[in-house]
């Protein structure tokens, strides 16, 4: 087995390659820099329902206006990522506006939506919840659209066993009891044959659907319900490409087939609208001539007070080790879902010890007092509170502990960040954007 040292330097060297890492590496670049990922998996952004939540509720209480949400914010939870960047809701505001208007310009022809108001969307469990941002294939799957049109098809695939059409009207249709919103649903399915395959994911249905043959299937079978059952919108499951344009390129032509609108709709995870996000950022990063590493595990040098390299060891088979020295770093590794936040488990006088790190540098970690860190109701807006645990962190997004900051030359950003919790808040990829971005100017500020 080889084993041997490479050196690269960079001006700044991002950990993380999901939404935050993504938005981080890309303003450093944009700024200049000299710019490095590295990355131990694909990033969690492939998980998420492909929407962009900024903030649809505070304290429980739905977010109408989400800019203005922010001064609530403040008074309920000042340690919120968003206030404490911003220094308080008027400078969140500010810092929310500016890093939505940096995006990269392929990120903003993928979405429609504004920070202004949020809109209800559909789910694929016959749900709806708030959003600031959705793709551009599923722009009529809002509540305020669904209710202009007289009609509207709710369509299975008979293959895709985790959608059920029935069951989604059935659930949809409680949950707008007593509400403004009177919408007709009516329901049915389609078969593309394939191969006698019962059961098949959406991400490997968005695969198939990319061979022509299937594809045709797919649009004949559309148009041959939409003669039968006469809808003027179409809801699907979200299985069109996983890559954005040729989304939009296939919605498209099956909405000018079967001559109606056709909406997909928010995905459970793994999703195709989350793939659909985490390679154009692939692909934004590549455009920019970010240096992308893959690294089987990482370990960081430091020394007074500042990290001087991160070394990365990328696979099992071949023991290259690349030492990444960088001016400054960025950690964007994500919460406990993606592995930025590690848990271990052990028994002491009969009593299970939990405790929570942070792998790479060791960092402290701000835990709530424990209420139930997780529930089985992956709806309930007030639990989970697993999701806030995190490292604490200063206005420039340094990590401190108590007053004083721990590295000199180091940012945290996104999910690995305390005091918010993500599903209680539909926050993630706002957060995401708002952290990444500003650590990508602190990083790159010589």
């Amino acid at each position: 087995m080889r084993c041997y040292q490479v050196l690269r330097e960079y001006d700044v060297a991002v950990l993380g390659i999901g939404m935050a890492g993504s938005i981080a590496a890309f303003i450093a670049s944009m700024r200049g820099c000299d710019v490095a990922i590295l990355a131990r998996g694909y990033g969690a952004t492939a998980l998420s329902s492909g929407c962009i939540d900024v903030l649809g509720y505070v304290n429980g209480n739905y977010v109408r206006n989400t800019l203005k949400g922010l001064k609530e914010l403040e008074l309920t939870n000042p340690k919120h990522p968003y206030i404490v960047i911003g220094r308080g809701w008027k400078g969140a505001k500010e810092i929310l506006s500016n890093a939505f208007n940096n995006l990269p310009r392929e990120l903003n022809m993928l979405y429609e939506g504004n920070l202004e108001m949020n809109m209800s969307v559909l789910t694929q469990f016959g749900t709806y919840k708030p959003t600031s941002f959705i793709q551009r294939t599923m722009k009529n799957s809002t509540l305020t659209k669904c209710r202009e049109f007289r009609k509207i098809l709710v369509l299975g695939i008979k293959e895709y066993l985790e959608f059920d059409p029935q069951l989604f009207t059935s659930f949809i249709s409680k949950f707008l009891q007593n509400t403004e919103f009177c919408i007709k649903f009516i329901v049915d399915k389609i078969k593309l044959d394939l191969n006698n395959v019962q059961d098949l994911s959406s991400i490997t249905i968005s695969q198939l659907i990319t061979e022509p043959k299937i594809f045709k299937k797919l649009k004949e079978e559309l148009c041959r319900v939409v003669v039968k059952r006469n809808p003027d919108l179409v809801l699907i499951p979200a299985i069109l490409s996983t890559e954005s344009r040729e989304a939009v390129t296939q919605l498209s032509e099956l909405e000018s087939s079967c001559k109606c609108v056709i909406s997909e709709l928010p995905a459970s995870p793994p999703s195709v609208p989350g793939l659909r996000i985490q390679n154009l950022l692939l692909e934004i990063l590549r455009n920019r001539e970010i240096d992308i590493y893959l690294c089987r595990e990482v370990k960081a040098s430091i020394h007074n007070s500042k990290c001087t390299s991160i070394k990365c060891i990328r696979s099992y088979h071949d023991m290259k080790v690349i030492e990444i020295r960088s001016r400054n770093f960025i950690i964007a590794t994500g919460d406990i879902i993606s592995g930025g936040i590690q848990s271990t488990y052990s028994i002491e006088n009969e009593a299970i010890i939990k405790e929570y790190k942070e792998p790479i540098l060791n960092m402290p970690l701000y835990i709530p007092i424990q209420r139930k860190f997780i529930d089985i109701d992956i709806f309930n807006t007030e639990k989970h509170s697993i999701l806030e645990i995190g490292i604490e962190f200063d206005e420039n997004l340094r990590p401190i502990f108590g007053n004083e900051v721990l590295f000199d030359n180091l940012y945290v950003a996104g999910s690995i960040l305390a005091h918010y919790n993500f599903i209680a808040e539909k926050s993630g990829l706002g957060v995401a954007i708002a952290t990444g971005y500003k650590a990508g100017i602190e990083a790159s500020k010589t």
